[in-house]
């Protein structure tokens, strides 16, 4: 019997420039869960579905071809198996190889140590508001904007336009990776994100983003262009420690009672 060697990329970071692409493309279409890993693993796997099918109803067998290499037959049941190992595309990203370059601008570090608070603080306002592919595209093209400056940060000359040619699926890579930039942080400054219930009033984006400049400035609002060019991470792990103090506090005077 013949076999065939197919490797698949285990992670995000393994993912070449093309199968980001095309992986971005697939959360763009509204697919199923089984449909997005079958595709994702034909495309990861580097092979061809050829035309016609054989074998039962229940359990079909298609013919498939590898570039070198003859055609070979894989039934769905095989098929499934080999989409579990495409699962950690729909799952918590901890981690993510951006595309370098984007519109002729550079990608900043993949984890933003390169950034400034107010950088950071402008792409999670655009990240937010991105919620309809067809209808808040202009957010789209702000957040790449972001994540790929022009060169020295200038909130207010950010140029967007120049993502505005590039497709859909292409600019949706930036959404993915700062999706990924806001696992990681959550993940590093717990304290900055309280746990949510089905019954809990949403905070608006609004009001998070005056409660964090409050926190590092103390309500001093005449410091806050001063913070927002500090470097990300350094106020981002700051917050977090005065947050733990805050709730630390907070919770040994709801046990002692309040003086």
């Amino acid at each position: 019997m013949r076999t065939v060697n197919l490797i698949l990329p285990h992670s995000w970071e393994e993912l070449s420039e093309r199968q980001l692409l095309f992986v971005s493309s697939l959360y763009l279409q509204g697919l199923t869960r089984n449909a997005f890993l079958t595709k994702a693993f034909i495309c990861l796997s580097g092979l061809r579905i050829l035309l016609g099918r054989y074998g039962d109803r229940e359990n079909p067998v298609y013919r498939f071809r590898k570039k070198g290499e003859k055609a070979f037959p894989m039934s769905m049941g095989e098929i499934l198996d080999f989409c579990r190992k495409c699962e950690f595309l729909l799952e918590y990203r901890e981690n993510f190889s951006p595309l370098p370059v984007l519109a002729g601008r550079k990608a900043l570090n993949t984890l933003m140590y390169d950034a400034c608070f107010g950088q950071f603080i402008s792409a999670m306002v655009y990240y937010n508001q991105f919620k309809d592919p067809e209808q808040d595209r202009h957010f789209l093209d702000k957040l790449c904007a972001v994540m790929y400056p022009p060169g020295h940060w200038n909130p207010d000359d950010i140029r967007q336009e120049d993502f505005a040619c590039l497709p859909l699926h292409v600019c949706y890579t930036v959404f993915l990776w700062f999706g990924t930039v806001m696992n990681v942080i959550s993940r590093e400054c717990p304290g900055l994100f309280r746990e949510t219930s089905d019954d809990a009033e949403p905070v608006s984006l609004r009001e998070n983003i005056h409660a964090m400049y409050n926190l590092v400035t103390e309500h001093d609002i005449t410091k806050e262009k001063e913070v927002a060019r500090l470097e990300m991470w350094r106020v981002l792990y700051d917050m977090d420690e005065k947050a733990r103090r805050i709730k630390e506090m907070n919770e040994r005077l709801e046990q002692y009672g309040r003086v």
